[in-house]
């Protein structure tokens, strides 16, 4: 079925129509996503999120809510799962945001997981427009095709590939202090070779 039967897709705030500075009269400061906050999870990145102040208060609508998701309309086109935490989040006008009609029907963790499949991505590669930067625009979300399993099914792909992201931490910790070892047992050995000489 299509995307749009599932979500409703907005497209996020144009920042420069609302920047404002600590010397207005009024001011608000809010946390914005930007396409560093995208990682290569369906969670964001919070070292990448940027200080926006806005000449107002900004209309809800343009602030996330804990179960949505977040795409980037920039190639390449990442899904992220917004969580506890990250509420009342901008999200900018190359990002959309997508909330789910029935959560008894769509698990949202399970949609970012499937938008950023190569499954998704093969579909919408061929809509991207532009050059410079391939984008794509609501409309192709909107249209997009998804095979949605029963609810109980998205619940159980989702806590496997929890575990499997937790498996991959663990083997690239392992890798990392593997290699470290492996240098400090290399220049251990050169240090006792330069004491034999």
């Amino acid at each position: 079925m299509p995307l749009k039967q599932l979500v409703e897709i907005r497209t996020g705030l144009s920042l420069e129509r609302k920047r404002g500075a600590t010397y207005d009269d009024f001011y608000k400061k809010y946390q914005a996503i930007t396409l560093k906050s995208f990682g290569d999870d369906i969670y964001l990145t919070s070292d990448y999120l940027d200080e926006f102040i806005a000449t107002e208060e900004l209309n809800p609508q343009y602030l996330t809510s804990v179960g949505d998701i977040i795409v980037r309309l920039r190639s390449p086109n990442k899904a992220v799962f917004i969580t506890d935490g990250y509420q009342d989040l901008i999200f900018p006008a190359f990002m959309s945001i997508l909330r789910i009609l029935d959560i008894s029907k769509v698990d949202g963790e399970f949609l970012a997981y499937y938008l950023n499949s190569n499954v998704a991505h093969s579909k919408l590669a061929n809509k991207a427009n532009g050059t410079a930067i391939p984008m794509i625009k609501n409309s192709d979300l909107a249209d997009l095709e998804i095979e949605l399993p029963s609810i109980d099914r998205q619940k159980n792909i989702v806590r496997y590939m929890k575990l499997a992201n937790q498996e991959i931490n663990i083997l690239n910790e392992l890798i990392s202090e593997k290699t470290q070892l492996k240098n400090k047992i290399f220049e251990t050995a050169i240090t006792k070779a330069k004491g034999l000489k």
